[in-house]
């Protein structure tokens, strides 16, 4: 995960300096390439999408993480393990 991050924040750099003055200059790590970050509910609505076109129950994404937690709990895994994740 933390690879990720930085290539993240590397090819973010990148998108800057090929944008200049027009990038959208913040902190946030979930953004488009011109720097703007994503509009809250882009996550949801993809997610949905998603869900659809797969034929799959809908269900909220934040529900994925009781799920998981749900799993780990069955694999073994302590409430502290699960949350240190």
């Amino acid at each position: 995960m933390k690879s990720y991050l930085k290539q993240l924040k590397a090819r973010q750099l990148e998108y800057k300096l090929l944008d200049g003055s027009s990038y959208v200059d913040n902190d946030y790590v979930c953004k488009w390439e011109n720097g703007e970050p994503f509009k809250p509910d882009y996550v949801t609505h993809s997610f949905n999408r998603i869900l659809k076109e797969n034929n799959l129950p809908i269900i909220r994404f934040h529900d994925l993480r009781h799920s998981s937690a749900s799993i780990l709990l069955k694999l073994g895994f302590t409430l502290k393990e699960i949350g240190s994740l």
